[in-house]
């Protein structure tokens, strides 16, 4: 249940790759880089967690 209402919120599911990124975007060795650099580094996330595996899921819910 609390999977569902993360993934609503716009959160990863605990586990995920996603999840992962996520902390990592909240965490104060993130905040404390230069914004550009806060701005590659979630487009890279972006792309990586949007990859599309063989079975059509993508990326992030591993």
């Amino acid at each position: 249940m609390h999977g569902i209402v993360e993934e609503r919120a716009g959160k990863g599911t605990r586990g995920t790759l996603r999840y992962i990124f996520d902390r990592f975007h909240e965490s104060l060795e993130f905040k404390e880089l230069a914004i550009d650099t806060q701005g590659d580094y979630r487009r890279y996330a972006d792309s990586i967690a949007n990859y599309l595996r063989k079975d059509w899921s993508k990326l992030s819910s591993v």
